[in-house]
């Protein structure tokens, strides 16, 4: 008897303290993130109706294995990811428009964007420009967001 005490007292202070490290947590909003290569995170966003309207693709900068300091993404990795979750039939036709395929420098920020008939893929850069040329710069980090045209994020 004195056993089966000790097991329910014990289970019950390990239930306990669990849920405090929950509360600990519980002012902070959760984020729903996936690894879907080493190091890089899609956070996806949804509309009403339970549709992904919205993903956000970033490198993780800290993981108990590696520190990414710089942690830009490669015109590489964006493209697989990109044509990974959404397909050529999801996306429709590419614009033809040239003011949907724009680059725009605002400080030290590069923002590009390439529209399709139904999602749009957007890649921010932060850039550094060392020398004279804006062709010396570097790129320190990046983001990238494929948004869903006909889908309102909540």
């Amino acid at each position: 008897m004195p056993k089966t005490t000790g097991l329910i007292l014990s289970a019950a202070l390990l239930l306990s303290s669990a849920s405090s490290v929950r509360d600990r947590f519980s002012n902070y909003k959760s984020v729903e993130a996936y690894e879907i290569r080493q190091g890089i995170l899609m956070m996806p966003r949804y509309s009403s109706d339970g549709e992904v309207c919205e993903i956000g693709i970033q490198r993780r900068q800290y993981s108990p294995e590696v520190l990414w300091p710089s942690a830009a993404l490669t015109e590489e990795e964006i493209g697989q990811i990109f044509d990974e979750l959404v397909s050529d039939k999801q996306r429709g036709l590419r614009s033809v428009d040239p003011l949907d395929s724009l680059e725009v420098a605002t400080g030290s920020v590069l923002t590009e964007r390439r529209e399709y008939e139904n999602v749009s893929l957007l890649v921010a850069y932060e850039l550094s420009i060392s020398g004279p040329k804006f062709d010396d710069a570097k790129v320190h980090d990046n983001v990238a967001v494929i948004r869903w045209k006909n889908r309102k994020c909540q």
